[in-house]
């Protein structure tokens, strides 16, 4: 088959036989010799480009067509081909010569067309897909060989801008290929000047979920900023899991993803965060410095520990006593093993935790505080198995040893928010809104976590809506003055409008209501039940029967979450719609 390069065409394949397209006219040898075979990806009418395989002679290449003729669009698309013409590396495309060109169709559409070299082979989206997370050994040769090439993109003057596991080709050969750079952006004095100068600099944002960097969002794109998305590719490649799917921490937004990824080493782990690190000044400056630092991951761990405090006071005590022996036994042993293998246990537990072996990973948390018993993230991670298993007075006791030996702030902010919880499904809500008032306090983003359940507790429990109101009020707030990650934002924005809908429902303010879970719906990226069900309870009300119907379905088919009272509100709807089936 061939398919016709027309985008509107009704029928676009045709026999190989023809020379025009017997749908709508359009010849199907394009520029004389390029046939098109087969996409690449599905094609969407609502994408501005098209990929497919195409047929230069005996030759397979890919074609990428332009379907819209915005101004920018047209520039990105020249951008790339410019791109690709400057570049000449065995691990990027190469541009076919006079690869860049447009076709006129007849029906006065122009189409911008790029033909450049097909690597073959598979994308490592596709690969983890079938063959699961990758191990340290193969991640370093994967690491190794991705950082060579940014490090010539950079230094010839380019930055990607969209580095992400489906970009990344692994050849038959075992090397790897970066693809699609419609996205490139040329380092230009220009262009720094106006990422340094303005807040709002005139330049394209490109978005890839859980891949890009937090300045990208704004249009500030930096060479940094594939660093950043390389390490989140990592995290991809080395969890299995894509970053857009695993928890942010809520005081320094860092990606929890190390518990998924118990195959690799501490320090490698600390690597790829590095990569990570929400402001490009904290990230490794270029792709050079990672491979230095790559390079010296042992010497490294060597030259942290000999360091240490700890290593100094306790060698300086061996001097003075001659006891070397005896205190090297002590250094190895209570320096090096106890805390090696309490995190070790850790993050077994933590797999298993995830895995939802509650028993296994209840095991593994006990065994890592019997080798570290000073270390009060274990006792929190002990704490959540015992909630899990509803096993209450545990949790509590485990979240009280921690917050006894804490020493970091925010560690004791998330432990008396997670004693709020505890108490909350125990339904002792005076204890939860105690814990919950003192998280309140925190300067940190926890606090608006703490707010939103406080208030949540006040609309269900207390029916007290104007305390509520007000609290969330201030949560909306601080959400925009906070640095959080756009994704973390989003979907704090979504639950504070949501108890904002739900407060303003219960006050019968229907409008207000409506509109707040409208806003709720347009940033959840989860697609929760609980929005819908207030939604549709709130144009019941209104007597909006036809849109509520539809909230009312999507209450009953979404994730219900944990909270027990939407669980309620399903029932509700499943009610409704049952009656509705009957009497129509």
């Amino acid at each position: 088959m061939i398919y016709c390069i027309n985008p509107d065409c009704h029928h676009r394949e045709n026999l190989e036989n023809v020379e025009f397209c017997q749908a709508c006219g359009t010849p199907l040898l394009i520029q004389g010799k390029y046939q098109l075979l087969q996409p690449l990806h599905p094609l969407d009418p609502d994408r501005s480009t098209e990929i497919f395989e195409v047929a230069d002679a005996e030759e397979r290449k890919v074609m990428k067509i332009l379907k819209r003729n915005s101004p920018k669009l047209i520039e990105l698309f020249e951008q790339e081909a410019f791109t690709l013409s400057v570049l000449n590396h065995p691990s990027i495309p190469k541009i076919d010569l006079d690869g860049d060109f447009t076709v006129q169709l007849p029906t006065g559409k122009t189409l911008h067309c790029l033909v450049m070299e097909k690597i073959e082979g598979q994308n490592l989206e596709q690969w983890v897909q079938v063959n699961g997370k990758i191990s340290q050994k193969l991640a370093r040769n994967w690491l190794k060989q991705l950082l060579g090439i940014l490090d010539y993109i950079h230094n010839n003057g380019f930055f990607h801008r969209d580095i992400k596991p489906s970009n990344i080709m692994l050849k038959p050969d075992g090397s790897l290929a970066i693809i699609d750079f419609g996205t490139v952006r040329e380092i230009t004095d220009t262009y720094m000047i106006a990422f340094r100068g303005s807040s709002q600099p005139n330049i394209t944002s490109i978005v890839s979920r859980g891949y890009t960097a937090p300045e990208q969002f704004n249009g500030k794109a930096l060479p940094q900023s594939d660093l950043f998305s390389l390490g989140r590719t990592f995290v991809h490649l080395l969890t299995g899991i894509s970053p857009s799917e695993l928890p942010n921490h809520p005081q320094t937004n860092q990606l929890i993803w190390r518990s998924r990824s118990p195959q690799i080493s501490r320090l490698f782990a600390d690597l790829i965060d590095d990569l990570m690190a929400p402001l490009p000044k904290d990230r490794p400056k270029d792709s050079s410095a990672v491979l230095s630092a790559l390079d010296n991951l042992f010497l490294k761990s060597i030259e942290r520990f000999v360091t240490s405090s700890r290593f100094k006071a306790i060698a300086k005590v061996s001097v003075t006593f001659g006891i070397i022996l005896g205190v090297a036994g002590y250094i190895v042993n209570k320096v090096v093993i106890s805390p090696l293998r309490a995190d070790a246990y850790s993050a077994e537990g933590r797999q298993a935790l995830m895995s939802g072996d509650l028993d296994i990973a209840r095991e593994k948390f006990e065994q890592a505080i019997n080798y570290n018993p000073r270390e009060s993230v274990f006792y929190n991670d002990l704490g959540l198995v015992c909630s899990l298993q509803q096993e209450y007075y545990c949790a509590i006791e485990k979240y009280e040893k921690s917050l006894d030996i804490a020493s970091k702030s925010e560690t004791v902010e998330i432990t008396h928010y997670n004693l709020g919880t505890v108490y909350q499904n125990m339904q002792k809500y005076e204890a939860a809104l105690e814990q919950y008032e003192i998280v309140m306090e925190s300067a940190n983003d926890i606090a608006i976590s703490a707010k939103n359940s406080y208030a949540r507790l006040q609309i269900w429990q207390y029916h007290n809506y104007n305390r509520a109101i007000e609290l969330l009020n201030t949560c909306l707030t601080e959400l925009s003055q906070s640095n959080l990650p756009e994704d973390n934002i989003n979907s704090l924005k979504s639950t504070t409008y949501k108890n904002l809908g739900w407060a303003y429902m219960q006050k019968g303010d229907y409008q207000r209501a409506e509109n707040f879970l409208t806003k709720a719906i347009s940033f959840d990226v989860d697609n929760s039940a609980s929005p819908h069900c207030l939604l549709a309870k709130t144009l019941q009300a209104k007597q909006n029967t036809d849109e509520a119907l539809i909230s009312w379905q999507k209450c009953r088919n979404n994730d219900p979450g944990n909270l027990p009272e939407v669980k309620t509100w399903q029932g509700d709807a499943e009610r409704y719609l049952i009656n509705i089936e009957e009497n129509s």
